[in-house]
């Protein structure tokens, strides 16, 4: 099962990920080392969210991707990166086929604990696998989805934005990708 996930990412450090998206934000990372252990793999990659409407405080990313027992985990550190609500979490479990579904319990930034219910609900291929993963609250209609390609990573994020005021979706997708 660890196989088919390490498929889903780049092997080789020095890989780069530019991403664009809503209301100008942007954030670039670099794989800077993979470490591989007994039982599992660790994707080591550092980076900084682009910075244009002036705001302060600190841009560095830091992610591990971590590959063990069958499902790949996020787990970051970065208040400024779109994808923030969560700095651990499952981004896709085996079997990577429609309909694999999983629950998790995540807490958010806020450190509210949320029951976020997860599914694989798109397998597309041209060329390489594309998986798209919906994460919706279990109490709200919150909700992220990702799209994740083989040799990749992420290429799409999307989230709902909900405030007192009102809600909509904001999220961002690759622009650019590979060796430095």
């Amino acid at each position: 099962d660890n196989k088919a996930l390490e498929a889903l990412l780049p092997s080789e450090t020095g890989y780069t990920w530019t991403y664009s998206g809503f209301e100008d934000y942007g954030h670039e990372m670099t794989l800077n080392n993979v470490i591989r252990n007994r039982n599992q793999i660790i994707y080591k990659i550092d980076g900084k969210v682009f910075n244009h409407d002036g705001a302060q405080g600190n841009f560095n990313i830091k992610v591990d991707y971590i590959i063990s027992d069958g499902a790949l985990v996020m787990n970051k550190q970065g208040d400024k990166m779109m994808d923030c609500d969560f700095d651990n979490m499952v981004l896709i479990k085996t079997p990577l086929i429609k309909g694999t579904s999983w629950t998790q319990n995540l807490i958010s930034r806020d450190k509210q604990e949320m029951t976020v219910n997860c599914e694989i609900t798109d397998v597309s291929e041209d060329g390489d696998k594309t998986y798209t993963v919906r994460y919706e609250h279990a109490d709200s209609k919150y909700y992220q989805e990702r799209k994740i390609r083989e040799g990749i990573g992420v290429i799409s994020f999307r989230k709902l934005y909900v405030s007192e005021d009102m809600s909509f979706e904001t999220g961002y997708d690759l622009y650019k990708d590979g060796k430095e």
